[in-house]
């Protein structure tokens, strides 16, 4: 995501958020099926939270706005929201 031409980030700069992502990062399976009829790619992202068990899923993909605030028990915050409520 970081990489899309429209953000034009610096080689360096992705380079450093790659080995954050990589210390930071803990990887599972994800075998849990996630039906998500208005966009079917997006099921791959409500499924890692999900067995994830996250406590928030957080998007600025509008495509999340009309399935509510909760899928499961994953709530689902836009990016301004998390970044009001907890920084």
């Amino acid at each position: 995501m970081l990489r899309r031409p429209r953000f034009a980030l610096p080689a360096d700069l992705l380079a450093r958020w790659d080995e954050r992502f990589r210390q930071a990062i803990a990887v599972w399976p994800v075998t849990l099926p996630v039906d998500f009829p208005r966009d079917p790619k997006d099921a791959n992202f409500l499924a890692c939270a999900l067995t994830a068990e996250a406590d928030y899923f957080i998007t600025g993909d509008r495509d999340f706005e009309g399935a509510g605030a909760t899928f499961g028990p994953v709530k689902l915050v836009s990016v301004g929201w998390f970044v009001w409520r907890f920084c």
